[in-house]
This record gives structure tokens, sequence and C-alpha cells, in this order.
């Protein structure tokens, strides 16, 4: 089999990184194109090195951070009072371009 040898520093990935979770897929590209995904770094890397032998490539870990939001009673209730003020504001700014203010007084 031959050897993975890779012109861009990004392709050497550190499988025991304790960033990159292992419960992704891997993802192979080349020339910013995808050119497979893989269950681990080893059936991608050797995949690579027999597909594209010693031009560049990148083997990234495809995964989703977590994501925590914290959303209180609060935070829910500015976000209305926000909302209801820019609509207010909008109301206005649309009601005196239509209704210049002569043309409102009787």
């Amino acid at each position: 089999m031959p050897e993975l040898k890779c012109q861009t520093p990004d392709c050497n990935n550190n499988v025991d990184d304790p960033n990159h979770p292992e419960t992704g897929e891997w993802a192979l590209l080349h020339k910013g194109e995808l050119a497979g995904l893989y269950s681990s770094f080893e059936s991608a890397s050797s995949e690579a090195a027999a597909r594209f032998h010693c031009r560049s490539c990148l083997i990234r870990q495809v995964s989703t951070p977590p994501l925590t939001l914290a959303v209180s009673a609060e935070n829910i209730q500015a976000a209305n009072n926000k909302l209801l003020m820019l609509l207010q504001k909008w109301a206005r700014s649309i009601t005196r371009r239509l209704f210049p203010a002569n043309e409102m007084s009787l």
C-alpha cells in the first residue's frame, strides 16, 4: 500500500486530539472537492494515498460541536420588548410616509 504524504500542514491530523471527537465520519478533500466520506481516519488516509499519491489532500472529521443555549424568561421578555419597539418604529415611519402631516389634519 502506498504511504500517505501530504504537502499541506492541514492534512496532518492527530487522531488522538481531544478537541476532535471520534464520533463523526472523516471527509477526504482533494483540490477543494469532496473525494469521499470514511468511517475512520485510517481508511480515509489509505484511500488518499491510493488515489492521489503525493498530491495535496485534506482529511478532516465531520462533526458538529455541542450546541448549548442559555435562555431565561428575562431574555425572552427583553427580545419581545425590543421586537415590539422596532415594529412600532416601523409602523410610525410607514404612516409618516403614506400620510404626510399636512394631509392628516382636518
